[in-house]
């Protein structure tokens, strides 16, 4: 299964819901950003900023997977 986190303008947001449901192949899960407080949406942006101005510091997850599962001698 595929997600999409998608905006959608405040005045839509009933028809593009009602619209997936009619649909029938979407599972629909709002997300209120307006309950994270300033700061720490200020700390994921920063993180962001970082993670965009430094992209030769992240590591894939199969990557980092394999060396955790070496490191705790974890056997597949």
């Amino acid at each position: 299964m595929t997600n999409f986190n998608i905006s959608i303008p405040d005045q839509k947001v009933e028809f593009f819901k009602e619209l997936l449901k009619n649909l029938g192949f979407a599972k629909i899960e709002s997300v209120d950003d307006s309950d994270i407080p300033e700061h720490h949406k200020k700390i994921l942006d920063d993180r962001l900023r970082r993670l965009n101005d430094n992209p030769e510091l992240t590591r894939d997850w199969e990557e980092v997977k394999k060396d955790l599962d070496s490191k705790f001698d974890v056997q597949n």
